[in-house]
């Protein structure tokens, strides 16, 4: 898979938790715009690449094919904590359905105690 600027644009807005309008509103630009920016359908002017890489904390170069180090650990901490609380939500979301489970075989149709 080829990286554009708009799949990085994408990507970095995503990592941020920011949807196309948030970063629209940021940019002081229209939802569309941020779309034809990621599907790459507009050039960038150079002011506006300075103002994602200010809004999306990156140098303009990341945009351009340069790495970063810093989004690359970033991702790789953001998935641990993703897997940290997937495992946590199950955990806590078996333990509910035990208690549930063991609660139901204690009462009757009707509320009544066995």
């Amino acid at each position: 898979m080829v990286e554009t600027m708009g799949r990085r644009i994408r990507e970095l807005r995503m990592l941020r938790g920011l949807t196309q309008e948030e970063l629209a509103y940021l940019l002081y630009r229209k939802k569309n715009t941020i779309s034809q920016y990621e599907n790459d359908e507009v050039d960038m002017r150079a002011s506006v690449i300075e103002q994602l890489s200010k809004v999306l904390y990156v140098r303009p170069g990341y945009f351009f094919g340069e790495p970063d180090n810093g989004i690359e650990a970033e991702k790789g901490a953001r998935d641990t904590l993703k897997n940290i609380r997937d495992q946590r939500f199950m955990r806590a979301a078996y333990e509910h359905l035990r208690i549930v489970g063991n609660t139901e075989r204690l009462f009757l149709p009707g509320g009544s105690m066995r």
